[in-house]
């Protein structure tokens, strides 16, 4: 697996670089919102239990972490 990864550097970080490197970046940050993120849509949010619907929720939850870590919001408030 580390080979083809090794190999494949450069099209998965054109993948999904845009998305893992600020993450990845901001980690600490990530890892302390992303729970509030999920209350916030798990809680206000009336989805029926499939894991379609999970999965595109979570996947929403990380687009939204994102969001936040590329306009700064909150940086001055959770630690980096």
């Amino acid at each position: 697996m580390r080979h083809l990864v090794t190999h494949f550097w450069v099209p998965l970080r054109w993948l999904t670089g845009w998305l893992l490197l600020p993450i990845g970046r901001n980690a600490l940050y990530a890892y302390t919102i992303h729970p509030f993120m999920l209350l916030i849509f798990d809680h206000n949010l009336p989805l029926p239990d499939s894991a379609a619907i999970n999965t595109l929720m979570e996947f929403a939850v990380v687009l939204a972490v994102w969001l936040m870590i590329k306009r700064r919001i909150l940086f001055s408030v959770i630690p980096r």
